[in-house]
């Protein structure tokens, strides 16, 4: 219902993210089915997944490699978001965080 009348599914905060960055970041969500379902409502209104915030330079989807959110990065790139952003800081596109992530959960050091 906010969605339909009040909100704005692009909002920032100051330093760029939108919800769809938070949804991706957002801990203490039991089912990650729950987080998708939230990110599909918020492209459907009409989210962007080409925002990239200020602090890690990256979209939604590299927000989602980072965090290992991987039901998130699918429908993201089922969606559009292109997996490989040329136009990104090479340490901030979806892969370089994923590659990342991979690292960390195996205990070696990017």
């Amino acid at each position: 219902m906010l969605l339909r009348h009040v909100i704005d599914p692009d909002v920032s905060s100051r330093f760029g993210q939108t919800v769809l960055h938070f949804a991706a970041a957002r801990d203490g969500i039991e089912k990650e089915s729950d987080r998708t379902r939230f990110a599909a409502m918020l492209l459907d209104w009409g989210a962007s997944i080409h925002r990239r915030d200020d602090l890690l330079k990256s979209t939604p989807l590299g927000w989602a490699c980072r965090w290992g959110r991987e039901e998130l990065a699918e429908l993201l790139i089922a969606r559009g978001a292109p997996a490989n952003e040329p136009d990104a800081e090479p340490w901030a596109t979806p892969l370089a965080w994923a590659i990342e992530r991979r690292l960390r959960d195996h205990g070696a050091k990017a």
